[in-house]
């Protein structure tokens, strides 16, 4: 394929072997258009000035195309048109420059122009290449010799054919030699340029070769600093892990809880990557989170922090908006401290590091603290890091480790404390029990006393008219051994349980009772102001119930003011609470209620007391001064009664309870006084008691009623008497606790013998027998004492009389 002028151009742009053949030859051309241009000139104008014209215009012709092509030369040939150009008047150049010497010669015989001749195969095969200049020579050797010999020469024909010859043979000597030069030189251009390239393709391997040993070798030096960086990071590490292991293990022989969290916060701040620590752990209570340990932060800090309200929901945005570290930490930048609670936040100070990844003094991070039911129970709070980096997951794990550990230590407590707590009452509850023990017996030796009392005041009463004083004083006394029966039932509920027939009443009479019996037992020193609302409408409950309650209060209430005295401020009123009131009151629902408020003057209650005060057998008080039952009576009695009880205490101020009680629509039951007439009557009654006065004081009540009566403080003489005089017996009234024989085993000795005969069984108190236990054994009617007259002549008279 031949290679113009023109190609090898485009290849010197594209660079490579050709590039050099392209240069070579444009060289060449411009040598010989640099020489031919002032010879061709002259050329020309020695023409015109001989008057050859054709000749002339042949050499101008040719000045023309030499400067187009000098023109041409010195730019890069790149455009289609400038190069068809290039090759059209380079093929014109090495034509005109044939046809002028053509001319010269073969029409004017002008041979002084035969040394171009040697010139003419240069330009030819530098014009248009080796395989189209063979052409071109071989077209010019064929013009040549058919215009030798074909051309009429008039004068010196043999001359002219011979000088013609000669020109040929120079034509064809100088062609060959030109290509064959042509071809040695493009030969050795290649031979040099393939040598060239391959040293360039060496050199290229060889920069190729060190790019990548510069490139391992700093992938080397990376890998090295990096396995270094890691190496400094185990070891850290390692370090960490170590120490924090020997921390935790140091902690298995600790029993001191606080000196435990001590140990932990020192630990974080001198093994971790953070300079300040603060664990807390929440309560239900203001303000709702306790400090337990701390690190690098003042102690005044952390008073002030103590101070501020904090309850776990304030977190809920952090562990939301928070960047997640590891498993349960989160990262707060301080671009985001805005949700941060700025009062109880700690920030640190100094100019902030300029890097993307570098610690913020503001930053903060935040450990969440869960149990194992993944209840929210606590937080570690950490800033300012050592290595000035954002957290990551191995400067995170340690403080996850010991939030475990903490959380573990805390509900170990806790379990530890419910252990105790549970010990406690389980033998308070022994006590309790051996106090119900003890209070049956109390109540059955006092409901005998008290037995005598009431009697022998109903035996009196009746000696007054009924506008007597004397009578009135006796039916006060009456009335407070009444009550003093209720206490003793009240007393009994501890030992037994026993139904409340609950009904609807107006409290507030209950209440100025319960006043009236206070203020006859409280010291001089301790006042009781009552306001209470005589429109307040019917709760449902039991008489006794609200007693228990008023007394309960009030006693507590003197208890607290028995040093210095005070006040005791008892409020009843009513209300319609509404949604607004429920944001306070949330346990309650819409409705009126009755409010009953115990005030008090005294020394308050400690708020870390506050919220257990309503717990069984907790008391602050001194051993001999307190169960710890009376609050949680009082609290039983008005959550059973649908209510419920708040309390709000100030050290050294006092104590209010306000309870809620939900008001009935139907309508009170009023007590009326009816005065009913005592059912008299005649039989024969054997009476039988251990207690010679309860016996004598029978007697008298059993005549009074109109009945013969036979007495006996033994029972085993009693049944010796009775197998005797079975007959002359209409009703036998039998004590239950008795020595050498019961109640119970008297009843079945006579209902062997009689059992006709009814029997009426009567007891202070008995734990193994009530009403229904007593008709099982086949006694006919069952009644407490202290017995009142009249209901002792109703069950007589139903016995003997309706019988």
């Amino acid at each position: 394929m031949k290679k113009s002028l023109f190609d090898f151009s485009i290849q010197a742009n594209e660079g490579g072997y050709m590039d050099y053949i392209a240069r070579y030859r444009r060289l060449l051309i411009r040598v010989f258009l640099i020489l031919g241009l002032p010879l061709f000139s002259e050329f020309a104008l020695r023409a015109f000035l001989h008057q050859r014209y054709i000749a002339g215009s042949i050499m101008v012709g040719l000045l023309a195309d030499i400067i187009f092509l000098f023109i041409i030369s010195r730019k890069q040939v790149s455009d289609g048109k400038q190069a068809f150009l290039f090759e059209l008047f380079l093929r014109v150049f090495a034509f005109l420059l044939f046809f002028f010497l053509f001319y010269a010669t073969y029409i004017e015989n002008r041979y002084h122009v035969l040394p171009w001749y040697f010139v003419l195969p240069i330009l030819i095969f530098s014009a248009v290449g080796i395989r189209e200049g063979i052409a071109w020579v071989v077209a010019i050797t064929a013009v040549l010799f058919y215009t030798t010999f074909k051309l009429d020469v008039p004068v010196n024909r043999d001359l002219i054919t011979s000088l013609n010859t000669r020109l040929i043979m120079i034509f064809i000597v100088t062609s060959g030699f030109t290509c064959l030069a042509s071809y040695i030189a493009q030969k050795a251009i290649r031979t040099l340029f393939e040598k060239q390239e391959q040293l360039v393709a060496s050199q290229n391997s060889l920069q190729k070769v060190n790019q990548q040993l510069e490139k391992e070798v700093a992938d080397r030096k990376q890998i090295e600093t990096r396995l270094n960086a890691n190496e400094e990071k185990v070891l850290r590490l390692s370090e960490q892990t170590e120490q924090f292991s020997l921390t935790a293990a140091s902690l298995i022989g600790m029993g001191n809880q606080q000196e435990i969290f001590d140990r932990i916060s020192h630990a974080i701040v001198q093994f971790s990557d953070y300079r300040r620590v603060i664990i807390s752990s929440f309560k239900e209570e203001s303000p709702y989170r306790d400090i337990i340990g701390f690190g690098g932060v003042e102690a005044e800090v952390i008073d002030r922090l103590r101070t501020i309200e904090m309850p776990k929901s304030w977190y809920d945005g952090v562990f939301q908006k928070g960047i997640k570290v590891g498993q349960f930490s989160y990262y707060i930048p301080h671009t985001m401290k805005n949700i941060l609670n700025q009062e109880a936040t700690i920030f640190g100070k100094g100019p902030p590091n300029v890097d993307s990844d570098a610690w913020h003094p503001e930053d903060n991070l935040f450990v969440r603290m869960h149990d194992e039911k993944g209840e929210f129970v606590g937080v570690i709070s950490v800033d300012d890091s050592k290595s000035g980096l954002h957290p990551t997951d191995e400067t995170v794990r340690p403080l996850e480790i010991f939030a475990s550990l903490i959380v573990q230590i805390i509900i170990l407590k806790k379990e530890q404390q419910q252990r105790k707590l549970l010990e406690e009452q389980l033998v308070q509850a022994r006590k309790m029990e051996s106090i119900g023990t003890l209070a049956g017996g109390v109540a059955h030796d006092f409901n005998n006393i008290l037995a005598i009392i009431l009697g022998n005041l109903e035996l009196t009463i009746d000696d007054f008219p009924r506008d007597h004083q004397g009578h009135m004083n006796l039916e006060e006394a009456m009335t407070a051994g009444l009550r003093a029966k209720d206490l003793i039932r009240q007393l009994l509920s501890f030992s037994r349980p026993t139904d409340q027939s609950r009904q609807s009443l107006v409290i507030k009479p209950i209440v100025e009772e319960s006043l009236k019996l206070m203020r006859s037992t409280l010291p001089a020193n301790i006042e009781i102001q009552s306001k209470l609302d005589d429109r307040v409408h019917p709760i449902r409950s039991d008489v006794t119930q609200i007693h228990q309650v008023i007394i309960n209060l009030c006693t507590n209430a003197a208890h607290a003011m028995a040093e210095n005295g005070g006040q005791i401020q008892i409020g009843l009123l009513e209300k319609d609470l509404d949604k607004n009131d429920l944001e306070k009151l949330g346990k309650l629902v819409p409705g009126r209620y009755v409010i009953l408020e115990v005030s008090d003057t005294g020394h308050g209650i400690a708020p870390e007391h506050l919220s257990r005060i309503f717990d069984p057998y907790y008391s602050t008080k001194e051993v001999d001064k307190g169960t710890g039952m009376g609050l949680s009576l009082v609290y039983g009695i008005v959550k059973s009664l649908g209510g419920e009880i708040f309390v709000e205490s100030q050290p050294e101020v006092g104590t209010t309870f306000r309870l809620y009680f939900p008001v009935v629509d139907t309508e009170p039951v009023e007590e009326k006084e009816v005065i009913e007439e005592i059912p008299k009557g005649r039989g024969r009654i054997m009476l039988v008691d251990d207690e010679p006065a309860l016996t004598k004081l029978g007697a008298q009540m059993l005549t009074r009623l109109g009945y013969e009566t036979r007495t006996f403080n033994d029972p085993v003489e009693a049944l010796q008497w009775f197998e005797v005089h079975a007959d002359a017996i209409d009703l036998v009234i039998t004590d239950m606790t008795m020595p050498h024989l019961s109640g119970a085993q008297v009843t079945e000795r006579i209902k062997q013998q009689r059992a006709d005969l009814p029997v009426v069984l009567c007891t202070g108190f008995n734990e193994y027998i009530d009403e229904s236990g007593a008709n099982h054994i086949g006694v006919d009617a069952f009644v407490m004492k202290p017995l009142i007259l009249k209901d002792l002549a109703q069950t007589i008279h139903k016995m003997i009389v309706e019988a």
